[in-house]
């Protein structure tokens, strides 16, 4: 069986029996005609995987001539051809790596992630050539290979990598960068060192993929950098730090007690942008008895670093809520109010977790969600009087709130709720007759603590609303550019 039987088996490929078109497919792939190679790769999407299995292997035994027409099919419409051309070409080994790399200036975007995507799947064997293909004159050759050397993860292409921070091209930089945070532990000390070059934008570049990588080593070096920068750089060793994330929480958290309002706002951002993991940071030292760095930053009154640190949590908003209102439990006063003035500030994402705590087990719980509640207001009248149709035991405390609210709108919003709950119906007009009797007097929710809650300081709801914008002349901007 020779050349002749190549048409009849290739129309065998359409055969109604999948064992027929499995068979023919091998026969194909044994005599290595060239004709073959397109109707092989069509079988690539059979609906048999017998079929598709030999269909890859008949490519892989006519080996070269097929790589071309494969590569092309990482660009099919079909996902079921793309996906058998990418086992077929892996298959295929060192022959393809050439070609592929080729392959990755083509104007066709789907084609070249393909192509990236099948050379990343190689893996070692073709490294040395993605390395020389960071030197090509297509920019899109470039950013192809630094991207399948991050997805690879060899550190033979660590020094390389970082050579092309300095190419013409961004998207290059860019994927150079990725590539490298990809790579992680063993670029991790080279990028530290770059972070001394005297180019800037080498710095900027090696900030941003020391943040990609996420390593805990990184985090003093882009601290020192962070201290000692322009504008531009330290705008890069914040955003690296935020994306370090947990492990930058403490030197940050420092950082907000320095004289440079630049450098105490752009840490602010920080730690607002790294968000749940700097709630535990502090959380843990005011449980420790509140003689941490952190838990003097928070109580501090004699600073700005107190308002900026409440203003972060302001920001970070809801995650921040439970912890926060576990903290009302604590007897130091200053400590309770700011606490308060966060809770306030977050306003409803605090409701629901406040209400709860009326009925906790801690007088100072109880009473701190009772005057939070107060100050935040119409948000929380409506889960309020939800809670006081159910008869709860906190129902006096829930009623004591309601007054020290003292406006006409709870009192609607109870009747509207007759209306809607008619089973609830006595107890809410009592609730509300009570309230009607006791118009005018002094609110029934006092605490020798209580801030004044309406009135949040200026620092903090400066500090809240720069980190939520994310826009300093001084600080850090949601997106860096360099």
């Amino acid at each position: 069986m020779g050349e002749p039987a190549v048409e009849p088996l290739i129309a065998a490929l359409g055969d109604k029996d999948a064992n027929v078109r499995a068979g023919a497919a091998l026969a194909l792939g044994g005599i290595g005609d060239e004709r073959a190679i397109g109707p092989l790769i069509e079988s690539l999407e059979d609906t048999e995987s017998d079929v598709r299995k030999s269909a890859g292997e008949a490519l892989v035994k006519i080996g070269k001539p097929a790589v071309g027409p494969l590569i092309v099919a990482l660009g099919d419409k079909d996902a079921g051809v793309r996906t058998g051309a990418v086992d077929v070409i892996v298959n295929m080994g060192k022959p393809a790596v050439e070609p592929l790399i080729a392959a990755l200036g083509d104007t066709d975007t789907c084609l070249r992630d393909g192509a990236a995507g099948v050379l990343a799947k190689m893996g070692k064997p073709a490294v040395e050539s993605l390395i020389a293909a960071l030197g090509d004159k297509d920019a899109n050759v470039r950013a192809g290979a630094a991207l399948a050397l991050g997805r690879i993860g060899d550190e033979i292409a660590v020094k390389p990598l970082i050579g092309r921070f300095r190419d013409a091209d961004a998207a290059v930089r860019s994927e150079a960068v990725d590539a490298l945070g990809r790579i992680g532990a063993p670029a991790v000390r080279p990028l530290i060192k770059e972070l001394e070059d005297a180019d800037e934008n080498m710095r900027c570049w090696a900030a941003w993929a020391l943040g990609k990588s996420k390593d805990a080593r990184a985090v003093e070096p882009l601290v020192k950098m962070m201290m000692v920068e322009g504008p531009v750089g330290r705008r890069w060793a914040l955003y690296a730090l935020s994306e370090v994330g947990a492990p930058a929480v403490g030197p940050l958290i420092r950082v907000l007690g320095d004289k440079d309002s630049g450098l105490r706002d752009g840490a602010a951002w920080a730690l607002g942008k790294i968000g749940a993991p700097a709630i535990g940071a502090l959380l843990e030292a005011l449980a420790s008895g509140g003689t941490g760095s952190i838990a003097r930053a928070f109580t501090d009154k004699n600073t700005d670093v107190g308002d900026i640190a409440a203003g972060v949590l302001v920001a970070i908003g809801e995650p921040a809520v439970m912890p926060l209102v576990n903290w009302l439990r604590y007897t130091d006063t200053n400590l309770r109010a700011r606490v308060g003035q966060v809770l306030v500030a977050i306003g409803e994402p605090a409701v629901e977790p406040l209400v709860a705590a009326l009925g906790d087990n801690d007088a100072n719980e109880r009473d701190g969600a009772a005057w939070v509640l107060v100050g935040i207001g119409e948000p929380a009248i409506g889960p309020l009087i939800k809670e006081l149709e159910k008869g709860t035991a906190q129902n006096a405390v829930i009623m004591n709130v309601l007054e020290g609210m003292g406006n006409e709108r709870v009192i609607g919003m109870l009747y509207d709720a007759m209306i809607e709950n008619l089973e609830a119906e006595p107890k809410l007009r009592e609730a509300a007759k009570w309230l009607s009797q006791r118009k005018g007097r002094r609110a029934g929710v006092q605490t020798a603590e209580r801030p004044e809650l309406a009135d949040l300081s200026r620092m903090m709801r400066k500090a809240a609303l720069d980190v939520k914008d994310g826009v300093r002349d001084n600080g850090v901007s949601r997106k860096v550019r360099v």
